[in-house]
């Protein structure tokens, strides 16, 4: 129940979602007699900002702050030999047309790839995958399945199937592996600031590997950046949920 209100309020305070019902609501209000003026204002308004949040060089204003500070992990300069590697769950779809890897989704097979060079690079290691995810096959085997078929054994996988979003995923690591372990963390950089909390607050240690940076290449200044581009809003949906993610925990800390 937690989880599914948490989720809805995400979707509710979404760049997207709220600013589409704040457009029909102004619109609405610009028919009105008595509040057309003001409905017409907020129209133009939220037209304005939603061009705007379209284009590159806000939607890297946005997200750069979250993704600074982490670069790829060189195997070779780790401090002390890592046992565990972490690949957080994402997303995926089952269909039965596609190969294994185009059953994840972006994000998941960035992050389950870096994964993989960790582990090739540290043979030693074991790969931990999680998710539950809405479908019956859970999100952790499929991600099992993805790395098998890219040469991983499946006796060093472990298996994690119950967690439902990022907190859940640090308790059910600090479950099994103990507290105190350290552990790689593979994620998407813009997600990092917020799983080193929620695993931090489980007591484990952490490394940041960032499979993956929306704001990669930095902005060119021509006509196509200063347009509006679904990648932009990708990529302002993603930092306006880290934000709020973050806050979130950072607020309910006391029941981490």
């Amino acid at each position: 129940m937690f989880v599914a209100v948490k989720q809805v309020i995400g979707w509710l305070i979404s760049p997207l979602a709220a600013g589409g019902i704040l457009l029909l609501l102004a619109l609405a209000l610009s028919f009105t007699e008595r509040f057309g003026r003001l409905g017409r204002i907020g129209l133009t308004a939220g037209l304005l900002i939603g061009f705007l949040l379209g284009t590159r060089p806000v939607a890297h204003l946005l997200i750069q702050p979250l993704e600074s500070g982490f670069t790829a992990v060189d195997p070779a300069a780790l401090d002390a030999d890592v046992e565990w590697i972490v690949v957080l769950g994402g997303g995926h779809a089952p269909d039965v047309r596609v190969p294994p890897a185009a059953l994840l989704n972006p994000e998941s097979l960035y992050r389950l790839t870096e994964g993989v060079r960790l582990h090739r690079a540290l043979p030693e290691s074991r790969l931990v995958v999680s998710g539950r995810g809405p479908w019956e096959v859970s999100h952790a085997e499929v991600t099992a399945r993805v790395a098998e078929a890219m040469g991983v054994d499946r006796a060093r996988i472990e298996v994690q199937p119950e967690p439902r979003d990022t907190r859940e995923e640090a308790v059910r690591t600090r479950a099994h592996l103990g507290e105190g372990t350290r552990v790689l963390l593979v994620t998407s950089a813009a997600h990092l600031p917020r799983a080193l909390f929620h695993f931090r607050a489980q007591g484990l240690d952490p490394l940041p590997a960032p499979a993956q940076s929306y704001s990669r290449g930095g902005v060119r200044w021509n006509l196509q950046a200063l347009l509006p581009s679904a990648e932009s809003y990708r990529m302002v949906e993603r930092a306006v949920h880290e934000y709020v993610g973050l806050a979130w925990a950072r607020l309910l800390r006391g029941r981490l």
